[in-house]
């Protein structure tokens, strides 16, 4: 009935943003763009089956500490686990003409897909530099606000006066937006307007991420407003990518000893740990991960009742943390090591074209 009436009848402008539909008939109906499906932490790491509870899946058993055979208790784990998985998504937007939801960074870092089915949005855009977030979470804090405790200042004249830009993006039916993770933005709606979107969390923008997660610390964002157990999502990734990285170490390893008769000036024949898995990543995942260990080792040594009860049951945080941190260092510092010389090799050649 309420979208029925016309727009000057109605006494209120509604807007529904936070509808999760996952589970509901309706979800069977919606499918996510398959970026999405392909990089979501929450359908790549989070348990799924018994082996995922009980098995170290990297095959070490420093990782898994005292796993239970009792296979009622095993079957009771990872019902929890299921009711405990973070539905974030599938989200069902119903705007009407006029609503606005003003600035924010939506929970943990997450990127959004957001599909407009019907109607038009725009969108205003400002990109998750240091300098904007600080401004930002002054703003959203209230550290700007007047008397009466409203918001005094508009977020886009604080980041244009500051030298940093604002930018307009109009989405119109059937098209679909991607939001990449941490960026700012406010949405208004011209007319009424249905969306279906999602969030996820992936590998691609960790270290933003994990910076919006910690600003929300900062913040003292309630925890209804933050990504449900993000943190146990983290140590499952944790977990994984090492089993993933050992994989191909193994490989990379197998691969050497094959070429071991090849010309001796073989860079594979050669390579140490570091090189393998400069090979198999980009550099932007390896440094995610090394930020995501620094984050682990921080939260295994924390004394806070939330973080420590977001530690998966039977893992070894501190091995996890340790073993991730030990193997993203040198490839972090063989990385800036190589392009410390592109760069150092880059300025001799100007130099001698200068010459």
């Amino acid at each position: 009935d309420y979208f029925e009436t016309p727009v000057e009848e109605r006494s209120r402008t509604l807007n529904v943003i936070t509808l999760e539909f996952s589970q509901t008939p309706l979800g069977l109906l919606v499918t996510e763009p398959q970026l999405a499906r392909d990089i979501d932490f929450v359908k790549s790491h989070w348990p799924k089956s018994l082996d995922d509870v009980v098995v170290p899946t990297n095959m070490r058993g420093d990782i898994m500490v005292g796993s239970s055979s009792d296979a009622e208790d095993v079957a009771n784990r990872l019902e929890q686990l299921k009711k405990e998985k973070p539905r974030v998504s599938k989200y069902c937007l119903m705007s009407a003409a006029d609503s606005y939801t003003d600035f924010h960074v939506d929970f943990g870092g997450t990127a959004v897909w957001y599909h407009l089915y019907d109607g038009s949005k725009t969108f205003f855009f400002i990109e998750p530099t240091p300098k904007n977030l600080k401004i930002f979470s002054k703003w959203a804090t209230n550290a700007t606000t007047g008397k009466k405790g409203k918001k005094s200042a508009f977020l886009p004249d604080l980041i244009l006066s500051s030298g940093g830009k604002v930018c307009e993006v109009v989405l119109r039916k059937g098209q679909t937006l991607f939001i990449p993770s941490g960026w700012i933005h406010a949405v208004h709606t011209p007319v009424d307007s249905l969306v279906f979107g999602g969030n996820f969390v992936h590998r691609h923008s960790l270290e933003m991420q994990l910076t919006i997660h910690r600003l929300e610390g900062q913040m003292r964002v309630g925890n209804d407003f933050r990504f449900p157990n993000y943190q146990r999502l983290m140590w499952y990734a944790a977990r994984d990518f090492l089993a993933e990285c050992n994989e191909v170490l193994r490989k990379g390893r197998r691969r050497d000893r094959l070429n071991k008769n090849n010309d001796p000036i073989d860079e594979h024949r050669q390579c140490r740990a570091q090189k393998i898995l400069c090979a198999a990543y980009p550099p932007h995942v390896l440094s995610g991960y090394s930020v995501l260990a620094k984050e682990l080792e921080r939260w295994s040594v924390s004394k806070e009742k939330h973080t420590i009860q977001q530690y998966p049951e039977n893992m070894n945080v501190v091995a996890v943390s340790t073993e991730l941190g030990n193997m993203m260092k040198p490839c972090v510092a063989y990385l800036d090591d190589k392009n410390g010389k592109k760069k150092l090799d880059g300025k001799h050649k100007q130099g001698s074209a200068q010459h």
